[in-house]
């Protein structure tokens, strides 16, 4: 790859984070509405790009679980229901407080230390204000745990439950929850699975879940009160 080339490729790839960064902020922040369509002709005159990394946008965000496209391949910006978000996060709490209380008795020495290097890594990525990455961490701390009970039924169960809260994972983080010291309450679950305390790594767990779930409700309540049905593009 020629010098020119890889600029070429270094401005498209700035481009198209651009447009994502962009879309994904106006969702986040309530600008662009639950179940709002979104038409990549209007988003490509208010953004001044090609249709090119509008539909790329639009793909990676519908993987991230901002967007939805419907069966006529219309895009829209995901609904966030108080009802998914209470149902999530209550399974999560039951489910997951109970994986660690199985962790904590059952995991090794090796998994300790990788918890350990993940909570390092999400330490860095808030320093960092790297957001992707104190979201990947996030959730694959979450993840060792689950691993760590050696309950595979509970496992699979757990991971349904994880894959649905990433967005509201992402909203957390990108509105600010949890903003204050973001590892925290990793830290003090990660402590009580060092020292084999079972009951306490259950009742942080589900601590630190009903937090959570408390937050985004906050959040997601502000966002439906400010929302008008006359912003809805049909």
């Amino acid at each position: 790859m020629t010098i020119h080339s890889r600029q070429r490729f270094i401005k498209v790839q700035s481009i198209q984070e651009a447009v994502v960064e962009s879309i994904r902020q106006r969702i986040l922040n309530g600008e662009l509405k639950p179940g709002q369509r979104l038409v990549q002709d209007e988003l490509t005159s208010e953004l001044g790009v090609s249709r090119t990394p509008i539909r790329e946008a639009l793909n990676q965000l519908a993987h991230e679980g901002l967007v939805t496209v419907s069966d006529h391949r219309r895009t829209f910006v995901a609904e966030f229901s108080i009802s998914d978000l209470l149902e999530t996060y209550t399974m999560r709490a039951a489910l997951e407080s109970h994986a660690a209380y199985l962790a904590a008795k059952r995991i090794t020495e090796p998994e300790l230390r990788h918890l350990e290097s993940i909570l390092s890594s999400m330490g860095h990525a808030y320093q960092n204000n790297q957001l992707e990455l104190l979201i990947s961490t996030h959730h694959d701390f979450h993840a060792g745990i689950n691993e760590a009970a050696q309950s595979p039924r509970l496992s699979k169960l757990i991971l349904q439950y994880l894959e649905l809260s990433r967005i509201y994972q992402r909203m957390a983080f990108e509105n600010g929850r949890n903003a204050a010291d973001p590892i925290r309450d990793h830290l003090e679950i990660w402590m009580t699975l060092n020292k084999h305390e079972a009951e306490a790594a259950a009742r942080l767990t589900r601590a630190h879940l009903e937090r959570t779930a408390a937050g985004l409700l906050e959040h997601l309540k502000e966002a439906q009160t400010s929302a008008q049905p006359d912003q809805i593009v049909e």
